[in-house]
Order: C-alpha cells, then structure tokens, then sequence
C-alpha cells in the first residue's frame, strides 16, 4: 500500500522519446520526481525508519566500547616484562581466595544471627504493635528479610534505634542480643580487612 501511495504522490510519469537513425522515434516512460508536501505516511515511515539506525548505532557503539574496554586489558601483557605488575598481580590473586573464604563466613554470621533474631523477637513484635494499633516500624524481625537487613545495619555500626524498637517490643533481653550481633560481626569484618 505505501509503494502505490508514495508513486501516486511522489511522481508523476511523462513520455520519453528518443530519436533513431532511420527517423523513427521510440518513447518510453520516464517519472519526474515531483516534491511535494511532506505526507503523514511518509512522516510516519522516515521516523520508523530514524529509530531502527538509532538503535543499530547504539548497539555497535556498545560493541565498540566493549572492544575497546578488551583492548585495554592488553596493560596485564606488560605483567611479563615488568617485575613490579607481575608481583602485584600475583599478590592480588592470591588475597582474592582467602577474601572469598572470610566472606562466606561473614555471610554466614549474619544468616545465623538474622534466624535467632527472628525465632526469638517476631512474635513479640506481632503482639506490641498490634496492642498499639500501631504500624510496624520498619526495622523489625517480622520476617528473615527484615531480620537480616537489622543485622546487616547493626554491622554498619547504626543499631540504637533497632534496638530501642526492640526494647519496646520484647524488654531488656534485646541488649545482649544486639551486643553479641555488633561485637561477633564486627570482628569477623575486621578480620576480612
């Protein structure tokens, strides 16, 4: 349908005549191209069209920048040659594996510390805000998601107004736990440094 509307629009077909030897002529059609003004159809497919370059453009500029970020890689070839780069890398190779190990400790620390907290405080929680008609705030142990972001902000060093929502909800029990969670994670972070 575009090709018929763009040849009624865009051109018109007039006679060419071309002269022989022998005085005879022979005509063909010829089209003029005829400019006329800018149609929705045509506006519409030349956006279309403008999109997909730009998408394509995108995508190998994308391409070129990864090509580039691999050609810089080309720096660890110096590694060989140059004593120092090679130490440095190799050092580094090696403090990844042990950082891995003390990671997965940590990680284990604060799964351990986020079940306890939520065996121990969830439903104390439920029941204090519920008598309240209160919302839960929003650091509680309602829940293991909840109860690991708690131990995770106690490790960062911020756990006074969680334990105070704690102490609200369950009493005094709340200090040890908090005291054990900061002094226990935060060993195991300073033995990951």
């Amino acid at each position: 349908m575009w090709r018929v509307l763009n040849s009624i629009l865009l051109f018109k077909t007039n006679v060419k005549c071309r002269h022989l030897r022998n005085n005879r002529s022979v005509c063909k059609p010829r089209r003029n191209l005829i400019k006329p003004k800018r149609s929705v159809l045509k506006t519409i497919y030349s956006n279309r069209r403008q999109t997909t370059k730009n998408r394509v453009k995108l995508n190998n500029c994308t391409i070129k920048r990864l090509l580039v970020c691999v050609f810089q890689l080309r720096v660890f070839k110096l590694a060989k040659s140059w004593q120092t780069l090679n130490m440095l890398i190799s050092i580094v190779a090696r403090t990844l594996g042990a950082l891995g190990n003390l990671t997965f400790v940590l990680g284990i620390v604060i799964f351990i510390f986020a079940i306890m907290g939520q065996q121990l405080f969830s439903d104390s929680y439920k029941i204090y805000y519920e008598s309240l008609h209160a919302e839960l705030p929003r650091w509680n142990f309602k829940d293991f998601l909840h109860s690991f972001m708690i131990v995770f902000r106690v490790l960062c060093g911020e756990w006074i107004e969680s334990m105070w929502n704690c102490i609200n909800a369950f009493g005094k029990p709340c200090i040890p736990f908090f005291l054990l969670t900061y002094i226990i994670g935060n060993l195991v972070v300073s033995i990951n440094v």
